[in-house]
């Protein structure tokens, strides 16, 4: 998808990908061009149907302003509270390491997976030793 003959472009075309969603966003700043309307829309930019991506392109030219809040809300500032409100350190690794798995398959596959969306709610989960939780009831 999107290689060139004698390009040393090692993305296969998702960079150009990229480029019509920012053209997209830029078109359509305010709400964007709406759910699921970016493959069409690409088409124009980027000359055939193409899927996002990336997730973080896809919220910015399907949602536009709300898509940006979003990220840096969504995946900025509330996993920034949760880890430095969280003190137990084991909870704060799976925290880690579920987000930056999730982000990480955002970037090649977008949403496209039900694995980012599941591994990043999971990334939100307290890990408590039962000891911990019969002292927190009382028993």
């Amino acid at each position: 998808t999107g290689q060139k003959t004698g390009d040393k472009n090692i993305l296969t075309g998702r960079d150009e990908i990229m480029k019509a969603d920012f053209k997209i966003f830029l078109q359509y700043p305010g709400f964007g061009v709406g759910y699921g309307m970016g493959e069409q829309y690409r088409a124009r930019y980027y000359g055939q149907f193409a899927a996002a991506h990336t997730e973080f392109a896809r919220l910015m030219s399907e949602h536009g302003i709300l898509g940006i809040f979003f990220m840096l809300v969504g995946m900025i500032v509330l996993p920034l509270h949760f880890f430095f409100k969280e003190k137990d350190s084991l909870t704060r690794c799976f925290m880690v390491a579920f987000y930056l798995l999730s982000m990480f398959t955002m970037f090649h596959a977008a949403m496209r997976l039900a694995l980012p969306g599941v591994i990043f709610g999971a990334a939100f989960m307290r890990i408590m030793s039962l000891d911990k939780i019969n002292r927190g009831a009382g028993k």
